[in-house]
């Protein structure tokens, strides 16, 4: 697997930009709390090699590229657990 060239990642947002829109607006219909992951997990890419909460597209370990790590999903927990509380 080859890392995302700028293009493909300037897409790949584009895409997720749309799909969160989507989902956001999903929510508000039915007075929802939306919970924007990519704002949340903003300095835990994969290219943060202190704290990412993704795997990168050179990563050997067992979690798929892109995908959330074990830091990512204790995380993600957390934040969805929060939002439930309140």
């Amino acid at each position: 697997m080859v890392p995302m060239s700028d293009p493909d990642v300037r897409w790949m947002n584009g895409v997720f930009g749309q799909a969160n829109g989507g989902l956001r607006g999903a929510t508000d219909k039915v007075s929802g709390t939306f919970l924007d992951a990519n704002r949340l997990s903003a300095g835990h890419d994969p290219c943060n090699l202190i704290a990412p909460w993704y795997e990168s597209a050179l990563s050997n370990l067992i979690a798929y590229p892109y995908h959330l790590n074990q830091a990512g999903s204790i995380s993600m927990a957390d934040i969805v657990n929060r939002a439930i509380r309140r």
